[in-house]
């Protein structure tokens, strides 16, 4: 099966909101899925209407509508809410029976209109089958391409002509009205595409930077490490070809390769020192930019000039592992740092995600709590709806 490209996929599918890892991005997916759920159940009510001819909306509590009209709001509310809240793909076979059994009903409902005797029940099935059939177009072809468009005016507007007495104006009517309602779907499901990009790009950004941290560091790493290591290389090629030849000299070049791989692993551990010691500021101004980049909203209180050279290198360090934390393992929009002479503390709101708490007890600040040693105590712990992470360090003597 040929796979599918990523504009491909993004049609005829239904974006659970447990896939926005932000509160801001779930919050406003839930806003607009409740809104379009409300929407979608108010269509039928409101092409009803116009659709009875020889009356007014006082055939909505006509018992022989309600008896079609009821089951198909039902059917619409289960269905649609379905794919909103929990996600659906209407190229899975699954979804495509839930799709059909939204044309269940109107099918039904047009059957009675067909072989009922009465004018006026006649006129009220007629008119409640066109309005569910015309809601359950939309659902079904709104996550699909515009150019479905043409064929929902086409198949209302036939849907519309078929009930009798209905004239020219009143058949334009609706399906100018169902181009509205289709129109509001498409662009709410527009809105949750934006809302999902937006919050993608945030991600992608935050992670740029992540990256571009480590590269700077591989950097380093290789300025530190490549001659050395080409030197090593060359010395002890040169010691091999001494030793096949019985020259004493092999010894002073093997003496040459000892010396410098000690002192490349001198290079490295001070290179890793100096990664694990960042400056303070520039540490905070890293951290609160690359949260806001996540879509957290950053309070800072304290400055660092408050805190001493040693005390500034563990607190830098701390505040590195925890927008780490926060980044990869949160879903905060609220994080608040406070620095002090006696200890930092950084909480967030991110207390509902469970990986969060276990990462803490991983090797990050594990690491970093024996390297702070005797000079501070690392806890974390919950208050409420957020998770408190604490560097207290002790008295001065």
């Amino acid at each position: 099966m040929k796979p599918m490209s990523p504009m491909t996929r993004a049609r005829w599918r239904y974006e659970p909101h447990d896939e926005f890892t932000t509160k801001e991005s779930r919050r406003l997916y839930r806003t607009f899925a409740w809104s379009l759920w409300g929407l979608i159940l108010f269509i039928p009510v409101v092409l009803i209407g116009p659709m009875m001819v020889t009356a007014d909306f006082g055939h909505l509590s006509d018992p022989f509508t309600l008896t079609f009209l009821l089951p198909g709001l039902i059917i619409l509310a289960v269905v649609y809410g379905k794919w909103l809240f929990r996600g659906s793909d209407l190229r899975e076979k699954s979804t495509q029976l839930e799709a059909a059994s939204l044309f269940v009903v109107p099918a039904i409902t047009a059957i009675a209109a067909i072989l009922t005797d009465s004018p006026d029940q006649t006129l009220s099935a007629a008119s409640t089958a066109a309005s569910l059939f015309i809601t359950a177009l939309i659902c079904v072809t709104a996550s699909g391409p515009n150019s479905v468009s043409l064929l929902v005016a086409l198949l209302s507007g036939g849907a519309t002509a078929l009930i009798p007495g209905n004239q020219f104006i009143q058949v334009v009517a609706i399906a100018f009205v169902t181009f509205v309602f289709w129109g509001s779907v498409k662009m709410s499901l527009w809105y949750v595409v934006v809302i999902g990009d937006l919050e993608k790009a945030k991600q992608t950004e935050a992670d740029l930077a992540v990256a571009r941290e480590r590269l700077r560091f591989s950097a380093d790493l290789h300025d530190v490490m490549g001659r050395n290591l080409a030197a090593i290389s060359l010395k002890a090629q040169l010691a091999d070809q001494l030793m096949a030849r019985g020259d004493h000299r092999a010894r002073a070049q093997l003496a040459e390769v000892s010396s410098l791989a000690n002192s490349s692993l001198d290079e490295v551990r001070a290179l890793v020192r100096g990664y694990q010691a960042p400056d303070l500021a520039m540490e905070m101004e890293g951290a609160i930019s690359l949260l806001e980049a996540s879509g957290a909203r950053v309070t800072l209180t304290g400055r660092a000039h408050e805190l001493s050279p040693e005390r500034a290198t563990h607190t830098a360090a701390l505040i590195r592992e925890a927008t780490t934390n926060i980044i990869r393992h949160s879903n905060a929009t609220q994080v608040s740092i406070t620095l002090g002479a006696d200890g930092v503390q950084i909480i967030n709101d991110g207390v509902g995600y469970s990986d969060q708490e276990q990462r803490l007890d991983g090797t990050g600040l594990a690491g970093l709590a024996r390297r702070i040693g005797t000079d501070g105590t690392i806890t974390h712990y919950r208050e409420g709806q957020q998770f408190v992470l604490t560097l207290d360090f002790p008295e001065a003597p």
